[in-house]
């Protein structure tokens, strides 16, 4: 599981087939085995705060 917060700047964020707009003030939480990553930086600079949580076996 990832938490993503956007401290500055936007960006195009996508999970799966989904792009979310995102600006200061947004976040997202999400399953990390889900493709995903910034489709766009649309203004820079970006400053993000990311938590990612992993599964204990």
């Amino acid at each position: 599981m990832v938490f993503l917060y956007i401290l500055q700047g936007e960006i195009v964020f996508r999970h799966g087939a989904i792009p979310y707009r995102l600006t200061p003030g947004d976040s997202l939480f999400f399953d990390a085995a889900t493709q995903h990553g910034a489709d766009e930086l649309a203004k820079l600079p970006v400053r993000c705060l990311s938590i990612v949580a992993h599964r204990q076996a």
